[in-house]
C-alpha cells in the first residue's frame, strides 16, 4: 500500500518528517488517471506541493471554464456548508476533490505547480522560472493551453473537462472569504492545474443582497489532486489542519505552501473584470445625469483601438449564436452578474477560444472593468445589440443592475 508522496529537501529544510503511514479510504482510484509532473520546481518541494514564494509566481490568465478547489477539503457538517470534500484514494497518492466550476473570468496559475510537465517547461521558457516575465493576462503559455482544453492532451484518462486553478469569483460571498491557517507537517492535496471531470451535480451558494437572500446553483466538478506531506497553508482562517483522526485520514485539505508563511492566494492590485473589492471599477456616470451618461477616458494613442475593436469583432467567430460578438455580451454581463453562472455562461462561453489580449491590456492600463469597447468606441453589430438588450432584461428580472442602468453604456437595442 503506497503512501502520500514524501519529499526530503535540500538546504536543511525537511519537507516531510519521518514516514507517513499508509492511507486507507473508500475512494479506490483518482477520477482522472495521469502522471503528474514530479520535478522539484523549487527548493521547497515538487510541482504537486503547490509552492508559492513570490507574487510573480501567480500567472494571470483570463478565460474558462475552470474549477476552483481553493475551498475544498472537509466533509460537510450539517447544511452550513456545501459538499466540497477531498477524499483520499486507497493508495494515498491522490485525493478526489469536489470543486466549484467558474464559467468565465480572470484566474491565476502558480507557475511552480503546473502538473503537465511539457506545458511547465514551455511556460518557464517564456516566463522564467519564477513567472516574472509574464505579467500580462494570457501571456503565459499555460493560459492558452487551459483555455483550449489541451492540458494533459492525450495524457489523461478520461480527458479533463476543466482544470483546477485559482479564482476570486467566490471571494465576495460570505463564507468564501480569503483567509489563512498555517499548518505543520501533514498530508494535503495540491490541486493547482489538476485535471477535473463533471459530476453533473450542483450546489447552492447563497448570499444576502440588500436584505434579500439570493441563491445560485453552481456546477460541481471532481478533480484528481496529487497528495503530498509537509507544512502547508489552508486558505481559510482558524481551519482545522488535520481533518481525520488517527493515522489513516480519509479527507485532506486542498492547500498550498509558502515557506515565508505569507498568503498563498494572489494579492494583485485592481483586476479588470474581477468581482469584489479586488476588481477594477466600472466606468462612472456623470454626476447628476439621469438617465446615466458615462465618463469615458481618452482613447489611447496609435492603433491600439483598431486592435481592440478587431478583437471584439472577431469574437463572433466562436459564438454559438450566429453573428453575436461575445466580447460585447460578456462585457455587458460578466462585471454585473458575476454571481450568476447561467447568465455569464450564455454571455461569455466561447470567448476563451479567441484573443482578448489587447482588450485586457487596455483595461489593465486604464484600471477599469468591462470598459474597453466604450473607451475605443467599438460598435457592436445588430445581432449583438439585440443579445445585449436581452441579457440586460434578464439581469433586471433577476434583480441585477446592468451596466446600462449604472453608467449608460452597453445598453443594446431590441
Amino acid at each position: 500500500m503506497a503512501a502520500c508522496r514524501l519529499w526530503h529537501l535540500p538546504l536543511g529544510i525537511i519537507f516531510a518528517l519521518g514516514v507517513l503511514p499508509s492511507i486507507q479510504a473508500e475512494t479506490e482510484t483518482p477520477v482522472v488517471h495521469y502522471s503528474p509532473n514530479e520535478r522539484m520546481t523549487t527548493p521547497f518541494g515538487p510541482a504537486p506541493a503547490d509552492i508559492v514564494i513570490t507574487p510573480s509566481n501567480f500567472l494571470p490568465c483570463y478565460g474558462g471554464p475552470i474549477s476552483l478547489c481553493y475551498y475544498s477539503g472537509p466533509e460537510p457538517h450539517g447544511k452550513s456548508r456545501p459538499d466540497l470534500s477531498c477524499d483520499v484514494t486507497s493508495d494515498g497518492a491522490f485525493a478526489n476533490c469536489r470543486c466549484v466550476v467558474i464559467p468565465y473570468g480572470p484566474y491565476w496559475v502558480d507557475i511552480h505547480a503546473i502538473l503537465d510537465e511539457d506545458v511547465y517547461l514551455d511556460t518557464i521558457r517564456v516566463c522564467g522560472e519564477g513567472g516574472s516575465g509574464c505579467t500580462e493576462p494570457n501571456s503565459a503559455p499555460v493560459c492558452d493551453t487551459i483555455n483550449s482544453n489541451q492540458l494533459f492532451a492525450d495524457a489523461a484518462d478520461p480527458s479533463p473537462q476543466t482544470i483546477s486553478t485559482f479564482s476570486l469569483a467566490l471571494n465576495p460571498i460570505p463564507g468564501f472569504e480569503i483567509g489563512q491557517t498555517n499548518c505543520d507537517n501533514a498530508p494535503y492535496a495540491g490541486c493547482m492545474t489538476a485535471p477535473c471531470v463533471s459530476t453533473r451535480e450542483f450546489i447552492e451558494i447563497c448570499e444576502n443582497s440588500m436584505g434579500t437572500k439570493k441563491c445560485i446553483s453552481r456546477p460541481i466538478s471532481e478533480c484528481a489532486c496529487p497528495t503530498v506531506t509537509g507544512p502547508f497553508q489552508v486558505g481559510q482562517d482558524k481551519a482545522k489542519c488535520v481533518l481525520s483522526k488517527g493515522q489513516t485520514p480519509e479527507n485532506v485539505w486542498s492547500a498550498a505552501y509558502n515557506p515565508t508563511q505569507a498568503n498563498t492566494a494572489p494579492s494583485p492590485g485592481c483586476i479588470p473584470d474581477a468581482p469584489g473589492e479586488g476588481g477594477c471599477p466600472l466606468l462612472s456616470k456623470m454626476p447628476g445625469s439621469d438617465p446615466p451618461e458615462p465618463i469615458i477616458p481618452a482613447k489611447p494613442p496609435g492603433d491600439v483601438c483598431d486592435v481592440v475593436c478587431g478583437e471584439y469583432a472577431d469574437s463572433a467567430e466562436n459564438s454559438v449564436q450566429n453573428g453575436v460578438e461575445l466580447g460585447f455580451t460578456c462585457d455587458a454581463t460578466l462585471c454585473t452578474a458575476n454571481g450568476d453562472p447561467d447568465l455569464v455562461g450564455r454571455a461569455c462561453s466561447g470567448l476563451q477560444e479567441g484573443s482578448t489580449s489587447a482588450i485586457l491590456l487596455l483595461e489593465t492600463k486604464v484600471g477599469c472593468s468591462c470598459c474597453a469597447s466604450q473607451i475605443c468606441e467599438c460598435e457592436p453589430n445588430p445581432e449583438t445589440n439585440q443579445e445585449v438588450f436581452e441579457l440586460n432584461a434578464m439581469q433586471r428580472q433577476r434583480f441585477i443592475t446592468p451596466q446600462c442602468d449604472l453608467n449608460g453604456t452597453l445598453c443594446g437595442k431590441p
